[in-house]
Parts: structure tokens; C-alpha cells; sequence
């Protein structure tokens, strides 16, 4: 995107103006929160459901934010930059004030920016299952969008080091997770299945969503990794991509071929956002 508007604190800027300090404690250690919220005809989708993942993890991490006007905001930078079909990101983080990691002063820092909207692959993806474990959620509220992004990077590059797409996690109980950017689905006997949020997961929105609309029963629970073996279709959701088809974990050897109930997924969601 070019010439494009950031608000900063609440103050429009342009691109090559949109700057934070280095002191600022997002950038020096990730103590921030997100979302990334896609925007279709010029409208956020769910943005209630992106609100209160947003709410929950503020209080998770402490961080004293009052989110009033920051729809207001939302549909500012849409109007400003023009979007038709993109995205918003939402980054608040601590601020500025740190004793080593120890926070001095309680004055947050707002930075929403727009993105491309991606092309979500053509065809189902190859996964790979990945060496690095989900961290726990005794260690760090990762049903939340936390800017402490490392886990989730490695697991990219390693995916990407074995011409995978992505990477599925297990958490450190050995149960499926979900990958480095995705909330993971498969169904087997007409029963859809995914992880539950006592794994350690993102409570992804388009997750909630597609338990919401989805035709089939819902089973959420923990889950070996052999659970995934003889499923009739994989699937992974987020925001940025909606409902991707998974062929295969490659260092495992398990292919699935029924790309047809991921595209029924798909299209569930296309006509839900048309409606929102």
C-alpha cells in the first residue's frame, strides 16, 4: 500500500511520519497486544468478536488501555486510506517507562495501520510438524494476540526451510495446538473437530466463527497427533485467509484428498461476511 495513513495515539500521519520510540516497551521486549482485522466492502467482519479477544487480553497483560472511540479510529483509517478490501491492524502496547523489565509509567501506545488483504493458496497446503512446542498458557496468555511473536516465527522458518506452508504445534502435553498462524479443523464421521482452548490455542475469531455456522456437530477436547491420521479433511482458519484446505503433514506421512469440506467451510464464511 502506498501513501497510506497511520493513526498514532490518535493523530493521522503519513507513512514515512508513522514513528515510535525506542524506549517505546513493544519494541524492546513485545509487551504489547493485536488484532488483525479484515475488512470486506469496506466493513471490519466480527469486529465485536476482534473487541473482546482484544478486552481480554489488555487485562491479561495488565496493560491499563479504554478502548471506547477505538471503532471510531477503525473506520477513520478505513475512510483516510480508502479500503475497499484489506486489512487493520490494532497494536497497543505498554508505552514508554521501563526499570529492565519492570514498567515506570502507565500511558499506552496506539498505532493502527492498514494492510493488504492476502490471496489466500489456491490449493490445500502441505503442513510439516514442528520441533517447536506451543508455549504454555502458565507461561504466557497465548489465547490472546500477544506482540511476543518468536515462537511463532521460528515455526515459520522451519516450515518454509521444508517447503511446507506452515507448522502444527503441540502444546507441552503432547496434544495438538494449532499451527504458527492458524487455528486447526478436521472432520471424521460427519463430526467437526478442533482443539480446545485449554490447549494453549489462539481463541482465533474466525475459529469462533466457523463453530458458530458450521452444519456438522462440534467435538472440542485434546487431541494426539494420531487423532488427525484418519480424518476425512484438514483444514486451518485465521482472519487474514478465512478457511485453507491441509493435503498433508509431510514429515509424517498423513494425506487427506477431500478439499470439497474445505471449500464448503470457505464458502460458509464468504456468505456470512457478505451478511456482516
Amino acid at each position: 500500500m502506498k501513501n497510506m495513513k497511520y493513526l498514532i495515539n490518535g493523530k493521522l500521519v503519513e507513512k514515512e511520519n508513522a514513528l515510535i520510540s525506542l524506549e517505546e516497551r513493544g519494541f524492546r521486549f513485545g509487551d504489547g497486544i493485536f488484532e488483525t482485522i479484515a475488512i470486506y466492502n469496506r466493513n471490519p467482519y466480527l469486529l465485536n468478536y476482534h473487541f473482546e479477544r482484544l478486552q481480554a487480553g489488555l487485562e491479561a497483560l495488565r496493560i491499563k488501555y479504554f478502548t471506547q472511540g477505538l471503532e471510531e479510529q477503525i473506520r477513520l483509517i478505513i475512510e483516510e486510506n480508502n479500503l475497499e478490501n484489506a486489512m487493520i491492524r490494532v497494536y497497543i502496547s505498554r508505552g514508554i517507562g521501563s526499570l529492565g523489565y519492570m514498567p515506570t509509567s502507565d500511558q499506552p501506545t496506539l498505532v493502527i495501520e492498514s494492510l493488504d488483504l492476502p490471496s489466500p493458496p489456491s490449493q490445500a497446503v502441505d503442513l510439516i510438524l514442528s520441533s517447536y512446542e506451543k508455549i504454555s498458557l502458565k507461561a504466557l496468555p497465548v489465547n490472546c494476540k500477544i506482540a511476543q511473536g518468536l515462537n511463532s516465527t521460528l515455526v515459520k522458518i522451519e516450515a518454509a526451510e521444508n517447503n511446507c506452508y506452515d507448522g502444527l504445534q503441540l502444546n507441552p502435553q503432547g496434544e495438538i495446538c494449532e499451527t504458527s498462524s492458524a487455528n486447526i479443523f478436521w472432520v471424521k464421521d460427519d463430526i467437526l473437530h478442533t482443539p480446545s482452548l485449554d490447549c494453549g490455542l489462539l481463541a482465533g475469531v474466525t475459529r469462533r466463527r466457523i463453530i458458530e455456522l458450521s452444519p456438522y456437530k462440534i467435538m472440542q477436547g485434546s487431541y494426539k497427533i494420531v487423532d488427525l491420521q484418519n480424518a476425512d479433511a484438514v483444514f486451518i482458519t485465521n482472519s487474514a485467509n478465512g478457511v485453507i484446505g491441509v493435503k498433508s503433514i509431510n514429515n509424517l506421512g498423513f494425506t487427506w484428498q477431500n478439499e470439497n469440506l474445505a471449500k464448503e467451510f470457505r464458502d460458509l464464511r464468504n456468505e456470512d461476511m457478505l451478511k456482516n
